[in-house]
């Protein structure tokens, strides 16, 4: 699918990153010199730059580094409107410009509100990839304006934070309600953009141990406790759907 008709100058894509064979083959063909002949010719300069990563007319916005050589967490506003400044302009070489966002979910919400207004009114030469495992971590008014499509790529491993923030909740929920609240603390301060891979990855590790006490009759939580963790995990998710504030997430998961 290509992303030359108005409706469709959006598209959010599940799975993949600017250099997957998926992304280059939409960059392709929204890019084609033969695209208004409704099919893409292969052979165009533009096919082939894309394909190969090198076309001018496309801007690819990732995650930095620090000054540590540590990846940041967040996709900055900044980052988002050097893009937005740059691709106002004409194309270089093609018809139309691209913005290839890795990680979209990643994006701080002032990022994402500052992407909202070029999404309500887009110039007419450009178009929007965003690349995440997890759509719902975007914001509601983002979505509305995209094209969800599914890239057939298998999904990244989950981030090793999120493993081990699962695990460390299932440690306090063992605990009781006491070392619930005080891991509530630990909740409030991560950033947005991780509590998708935090929830999976709970709600995985909670029905694994669920199981594992209806196999073996042994429980290591207090009676029902699972089950209420699953529950809130799952509603936690819907959250994120409309986008209630990390208190309220964290206050359902260690509150009850």
């Amino acid at each position: 699918m290509s992303l030359s008709n108005r409706p469709f100058h959006a598209v959010i894509v599940r799975g993949g990153d600017a250099e997957s064979a998926f992304t280059r083959e939409m960059l392709a063909l929204t890019l084609c010199s033969a695209e208004e002949a409704k099919r893409p010719c292969g052979e165009c300069p533009h096919c082939k730059k894309a394909r190969r990563g090198i076309h001018p007319d496309v801007t690819v916005v990732k995650r930095l580094y620090d000054d540590n050589g540590k990846l940041k967490r967040t996709i900055a506003v900044g980052q988002i409107r050097e893009a937005l400044f740059d691709a106002v302009e004409l194309p270089n070489e093609a018809a139309r410009r691209v913005i290839v966002i890795e990680e979209s979910e990643k994006m701080r919400r002032e990022a994402q509100n500052a992407l909202l207004k070029t999404l309500e009114e887009p110039p007419e030469h450009l178009r929007f990839i965003l690349l995440t495992d997890a759509p719902g971590a975007l914001l509601p008014t983002v979505r509305s304006r995209c094209r969800i499509i599914d890239s057939g790529m298998p999904p990244a491993a989950p981030p090793e934070s999120a493993t081990e923030l699962a695990e460390a909740f299932l440690a306090a929920a063992r605990g009781g309600g006491a070392r619930l609240m005080e891991f509530s603390f630990t909740l409030d301060k991560i950033d947005r953009a991780e509590l998708p891979a935090f929830l999976d990855e709970l709600l995985r590790a909670a029905s694994a141990e669920r199981r594992r006490e209806l196999e073996t009759g042994v429980a290591r939580f207090p009676a029902g406790s699972l089950s209420g963790i699953i529950e809130a995990a799952l509603e936690c998710r819907a959250y994120l759907e409309h986008s209630v504030a990390l208190t309220h997430i964290s206050a359902r998961l260690c509150g009850g």
